[in-house]
Formats: C-alpha cells, structure tokens, sequence
C-alpha cells in the first residue's frame, strides 16, 4: 500500500475514499445527474398514474383486452410527458443554479435557490405574470427548504456533537478512544 494515500472514511462525510481523489462536480456532471434522475423519476411517475388513470377508465370495458389496452394507453400518453417536463426543469435547474455560481462568483448555499426560482421563473414564463410569480416563489421555496434540511443534516450528523458544546460553552468534552479505552487530548 502507497504510505500517501491516506484512508477517509464515508463516516465523516468524505465523498472520496482518498484525498487526491477529492474534487467538485463539473457542470457537465450536474447537468447529466440531473436530467437523467429527474427525467427517470418523472416516466416512473407517469407511469404509476398512467396505470391507476387506465384502471379507472377500463373499469367498465366488456374484456380484459380492451382494460390493458386502456392502461397501456394511458401509461404512453402520461409517461413521456412527466418525464420530458421534469427533465427540463432539471436542464433549466443546472443552468441556472450554474449561472448564478458564475455571476457571483461564490459556490454556497444561496446558488440553489437563485437557481430554483430562475427554473420557476422560466418554466412558466409564457404562462402570465400570475402562474410565473407563482412558480417562482414555489421554486424558491422549495429549494430553501431543501438547502436548509440538508445544512441541518449535515451540522447535526456529520459533525460531532462534542465540538458544537465546545464552541458554545468554551468546556471540551474528552472522547474516549475505541482501542485502549483511554481519554484522549
């Protein structure tokens, strides 16, 4: 074993095994992400309410046939259209989330949610300036909620709580080491 790389485990919050390895995600790798889970995420969407939409309309059809064809049908016309709407909402969120790290020059929590508004904002732009604020606050909104539960997850579980009581109260707490059982400094 090479004596440089040094092992970090996915406990504390490393994404990569080793340090060289650590790096940020390229624009490109966003957009692919995003695109392909959303774009996934909204066929597996449509096609759940293609299913019970079909199920309500065949239910009074005479065969079998006729019934799964009503699904069928039903599946084709909801799928591509969740999965190509959420697709370009991932497209529009990269871009934009993207463009906002680029024009202010910081990568922190308040790109995201300028990028998740913009999405909204652009999404429903042609929709009028009712369905286009409505958007764009939802969009805001959202991804405010999201930036900040995650935040919340990683202060409360990738930092160790001994640290937060030292910084608030000034008083270490000593860790116990798992090996020899011994207090450490």
């Amino acid at each position: 074993t090479d004596g440089a790389r040094s092992y970090k485990p996915m406990s504390k919050g490393a994404e990569y095994m080793f340090e060289e390895e650590e790096r940020t995600r390229g624009f490109g790798e966003h957009l692919v992400f995003y695109t392909g889970s959303c774009y996934m995420t909204g066929v597996v969407s449509g096609v759940t309410v293609g299913i019970v939409e079909g199920l309500r309309k065949g239910r009074d059809l005479p065969s079998s046939k006729l019934r799964m064809n009503a699904v069928v049908n039903a599946c084709s016309k909801r799928a591509p259209m969740f999965g190509n709407n959420l697709g370009v909402l991932a497209l529009l969120f990269a871009t934009s989330e993207r463009t906002a790290q680029y024009v202010r020059d910081k990568d922190d929590m308040l790109n995201p949610i300028i990028g998740a508004a913009s999405t909204g904002f652009l999404f429903k732009c042609t929709s009028g300036p009712r369905a286009c604020l409505a958007w764009t606050l939802m969009g805001a909104a959202g991804m405010s909620l999201v930036t900040l539960s995650g935040y919340a997850t990683t202060v409360l579980h990738r930092t160790p709580f001994r640290d937060h009581v030292e910084d608030l109260t000034g008083y270490r707490i000593p860790t116990i080491g798992f090996s020899t059982g011994t207090a450490k400094e």
